[in-house]
């Protein structure tokens, strides 16, 4: 039996064997609940650095946040790999498979979905090819049957702790609202939100902003 924590890497580290959709949405709930708190922490030390004003110590700071998101986005990267190519395992597919999948999914929700929404008039759809995939992962079963990758992972082989579990619903509902809400995601709000982003680029570059609504500054 492999109890699944919140905070302890056991699991992870590893492409052996197989995942069933349990607990892949276990270990699926666990990495999201660690960018959650991995992202708060680095926004406090961020904001720490901009209260420390220019010098040495501000630097240093900023050295400290690079260095924890690299940290961090190489943690999260190699956790998902692993899980997805277990998972991939439990079908009797090999890992190998995620370097095709991934560029076939950018590719499906990027362009396809993007010229079926234009060609049929419907509201874009971003994500939703993914999402799908991404949920039947959570759910599908996988090989009855022993394949080459080890025999069917039984319900006592991993036990998520309550956290886990609770983590592990609480991703596949945000994803069910993600794929519900992202098709009436009002574009005026976005093109805004890219014109202020891109003024505040522009003042950082010691360029004049541009206004959202395109007026001038007074």
């Amino acid at each position: 039996m492999t109890p699944i924590h919140i905070w302890k890497w056991r699991g992870y580290a590893t492409v052996g064997g197989r995942l069933n959709g349990a607990a892949y949405r276990s270990y699926a709930g666990i990495y999201f609940t660690q960018f959650v708190v991995g992202a708060i922490v680095l926004a406090a030390l961020a904001f720490a650095a901009v209260l420390l004003g220019d010098g040495f110590l501000n630097t240093i700071a900023m050295i400290v946040v690079a260095l924890a998101v690299i940290t961090g986005c190489v943690y999260l990267s190699v956790a998902q790999i692993c899980i997805l190519v277990r998972r991939l395992h439990d079908f009797g597919y090999s890992g190998w498979w995620i370097l095709l999948i991934f560029p076939l999914l950018w590719i499906a929700d990027g362009l396809l979905m993007g010229m079926l929404a234009q060609s049929l008039h419907l509201p874009k759809m971003p994500g939703l090819v993914s999402g799908l995939f991404g949920l039947l992962l959570f759910f599908m079963p996988g090989d009855e049957e022993e394949n080459e990758y080890g025999s069917p992972v039984a319900a006592g082989d991993f036990v998520p702790t309550p956290a886990a579990n609770v983590m592990g619903w609480v991703v596949v509902g945000l994803s069910v609202l993600s794929l519900l809400l992202a098709p009436w995601a009002p574009e005026k709000d976005k093109k805004d939100w890219e014109l202020q982003f891109k003024g505040m680029i522009e003042k950082g570059a010691g360029e004049p902003a541009v206004p959202a609504d395109g007026g001038t500054d007074l």
